[in-house]
């Protein structure tokens, strides 16, 4: 029987001994095999090889008992059993749909399908102060990628539910986050851009004359979103149908609003179906006449992140903007009516730059039916690509930066908060640095060349001043060491023994004294014996012997000179 009292008690686990400390904490509420409330002894327990390991590990888990002990009672008794999908719908959605968090519908909505559609059948059952690290891990780098969604579908889910439980926090409904101390396997890749050099005119030339191009030009020259392209209206295109600068206002989007389910109408306990037992565009819960369930376009009146941009029109998107204005013109004589019943019914969505023939909105489905249509041409051509509408988006900046457009530029064309933001939609690869290498030289090269014959003749000149400047600075110098040396008898008293070179000039760069000029004349005597005489070791008489036969070191020489070694001993030995 194993003691309460935290001493070590010795027991075996699988065929192994070990030893156990156990401590008695209180009394927990329980239930008995009969669903009968009891009242059972708690006991917290620590186990290892030796008895010190025993009693450290007793202790680290009674910490971890009584902080956990502390953090219950400081939460409120409802918190206690609150199930993260219990805190999911009846908090904070309400909540996040009330406030400004979300700046567009689309994040929202985003958030909430992550929630509903992945996190909560997994984990909405599981209390909010029992989630555990493990369990989210698990989850999150396991059972998502199990079910084959992407590495950054996986990474939105993972930190929805981390805005979710951190709201958790702030609330007061748990004490610490359970996923502030995991850490992940790895992080998102980078997406890729199935788009070869060259697409943007291969694009143009295939759709040239129709809707297409001018539709898909403003999105590959000017990285416009697919919903905000779509969303465009003339009152926002400056300079096309009037003399003012040509500027181009984003500054909303088509969006399709998704039918939904009437507010009474509740997700099923087991977070599967809905209570009408039917899909949101047929439920059957919405009071008479009201027109919740049925999905419907709408403009939204902000960007993605609610920033106005405001984009330079160049010539070439000028033209295909005219071009599309006439097109619509001819589109509404062959069919005024109904242009006029669409205006009639929805005022909202009139005076759009890109619609059907019939005038009403071109639907981002139509949108990409007809971007697929024009790539599967292409590869018929031999041009292979294959690229949702948005990546459109990702091309126009791509294609910026290789022509050079400063980044802070191409960041405020493209609306970004961050820069890092940016950087993910810029896909260079490594011929993008070979070919701005080639356009460096060439600039240089090209300057180099158009160096006007003034300005190398200046050049010259000065190259030439220089020159003259040092030449007489030399002279000046080897004229006052001259000055200092000159005897009484016109012969320069100079002994490279004792007295410091003289400073010769680059022109002068041949002379010598007359007795080293000597010394080199005679037979056997090579310029670099003369090292051996300017240490002043061994005269020139003593050099002129011991150089023929190689001698390099002059002390050796020297001593050898001293004891009358033969000449050819100094030979073999010294030589």
């Amino acid at each position: 029987m194993e003691r309460g009292d935290g001493g070590p008690s010795e027991t075996t686990v699988r065929g192994k001994t070990v030893y156990r400390a156990k401590k008695y904490v209180g009394l927990v509420d329980g239930t008995d095999d009969e669903g009968k409330p009891v009242r059972r002894p708690k006991y917290v327990t620590g186990q290892g090889g030796t008895k010190q390991a025993a009693k450290k590990n007793l202790a680290k888990n009674l910490a971890s008992h009584y902080r956990l002990a502390e953090e219950e009672c400081l939460l409120p008794r409802s918190a206690r059993v609150l199930t993260l999908a219990s805190y999911y719908v009846d908090t904070w959605l309400p909540a996040a749909i009330a406030s400004e968090r979300y700046k567009t519908s689309d994040g929202l909505n985003v958030s909430r399908r992550r929630m509903e559609m992945h996190v909560l059948p997994a984990l909405g059952s599981v209390s909010l102060r029992d989630l555990t690290p493990a369990e989210v891990k698990e989850f999150i780098e396991v059972t998502l990628p199990t079910k084959g969604l992407g590495a950054h579908t996986v990474t939105g889910i993972r930190e929805t539910l981390s805005a979710v439980l951190a709201d958790a926090i702030a609330e007061g409904r748990i004490m610490r986050h359970p996923m502030e101390r995991i850490r992940w396997r790895s992080r998102a890749p980078r997406r890729a851009v199935d788009a070869p050099r060259g697409i943007i005119e291969a694009i143009r030339a295939e759709t040239a004359g129709t809707q297409e191009e001018a539709r898909w030009m403003l999105g590959l020259l000017l990285a416009t979103r697919p919903g905000e392209t779509l969303g465009l209206k003339w009152s926002a295109v400056e300079g096309v149908l009037d003399d003012r600068p040509p500027l181009l206002t984003v500054r909303r989007q088509l969006k399709w609003g998704a039918a939904e389910h009437a507010p009474v109408c509740k997700r099923n306990v087991n977070r599967k179906g809905w209570t009408c037992g039917k899909s949101s565009a047929n439920c059957t819960l919405w009071s008479d006449g009201a027109a919740g369930g049925q999905g419907r376009l709408y403009l939204e009146e902000s960007t993605k992140n609610s920033r106005i941009r405001f984009i330079p029109l160049t010539e070439p998107l000028i033209a295909l903007l005219r071009e599309q204005r006439d097109r619509q013109d001819t589109w509404r004589s062959a069919d005024a009516a109904a242009w006029d019943a669409w205006e009639r019914e929805r005022p909202d969505l009139a005076d759009l730059v890109f619609t059907m023939r019939n005038g009403r909105p071109r639907r981002q489905q139509v949108d990409s039916a007809a971007l697929a249509a024009i790539l599967t041409r292409l590869r018929k051509n031999g041009i292979s690509a294959k690229f949702p509408p948005h990546d459109t988006r990702h091309i126009a900046l791509t294609h910026m930066a290789r022509d050079g457009v400063p980044f802070a530029l191409v960041q405020q064309i493209a609306g970004h908060l961050e820069s890092a933001t940016t950087e993910m939609y810029i896909h260079l690869q490594a011929e993008d640095a070979r070919d701005a290498l080639d356009r460096v030289g060439a600039t240089a090269a090209q300057t180099y060349r158009d160096l006007q014959p003034s300005r190398i003749a200046a050049l010259r000149l000065e190259k030439e001043r220089k020159a003259k400047e040092s030449r007489a600075a030399e002279e000046e110098a080897y004229a006052t060491w001259l000055a200092e040396r000159n005897g009484s008898d016109g012969t320069v008293h100079f002994d490279p023994r004792t007295d410091a070179h003289p400073p010769l000039p680059r022109w002068l760069a041949n002379w010598v004294p007359d007795d080293v000029r000597d010394a080199l004349d005679q037979p056997g005597m090579k310029p670099e014996s003369i090292a051996l005489f300017a240490n002043g070791i061994l005269t020139l008489d003593e050099v002129a012997r011991v150089a023929p036969l190689g001698v390099t070191d002059a002390a050796v020489a020297r001593q050898a000179l001293d004891d009358g070694i033969p000449d050819e001993y100094i030979r073999v030995t010294l030589g």
